[in-house]
């Protein structure tokens, strides 16, 4: 049996670009799929219009749907905090809901590369568009960025993330 994928979307303000990003999620080769969306308040979530798009539209590889609303915003970090509670899978994918895969085996990709590796976390790059996917604004992480992170020392990631 595949171990379970959990995509946490993210979602504020930003509701529109549902369908592109949870289609890109539904195309995935990847078979035992679980997506949690957590809404941080949004003044246009429309929980009954994501609920038929998803039921119209998903496949067989989309184990699980669960929808959170917060009733008032309480930012990034405690949104996505309240998305973990909610998770069962093995493996963690985090996409806010204006985001999109790369292509149909990003999922199936980075499970083969992780399990190939005895890695807690990797990360690869993103490119960032505009709201029309059609103007590349930059590649992520930068380059120092990626330079810190294969120093490979937990102390100092934990400092610079959590700390400063």
């Amino acid at each position: 049996m595949q171990k379970r994928i959990s995509i946490i979307i993210l979602v504020y303000n930003n509701f529109r670009f549902y369908k592109d990003c949870l289609i890109s999620i539904f195309q995935q080769t990847y078979e035992n799929i679980e997506i949690i969306i957590s809404d941080d308040g949004s003044e246009n979530f429309n929980k009954k219009e994501l609920l038929e798009f998803i039921k119209d539209n998903k496949g067989k590889n989309i184990k699980k749907v669960i929808i959170n609303e917060n009733e008032k915003n309480m930012g990034i970090v405690k949104n996505y905090n309240k998305a973990l509670s909610l998770i069962e899978g093995d493996y963690i994918f985090y996409l806010c809901i204006d985001d999109v895969f790369y292509d149909n085996k990003v999922i199936e990709d980075c499970v083969n590369y992780f399990e190939a590796n005895n890695y807690d976390i990797f990360t690869g790059y993103k490119d960032v568009y505009d709201e029309s996917l059609k103007k590349y604004i930059k590649t992520l992480p930068r380059k120092n960025e990626v330079n810190f992170l294969k120093e490979n020392n937990a102390t100092k990631l934990y400092e610079r993330l959590c700390v400063s």
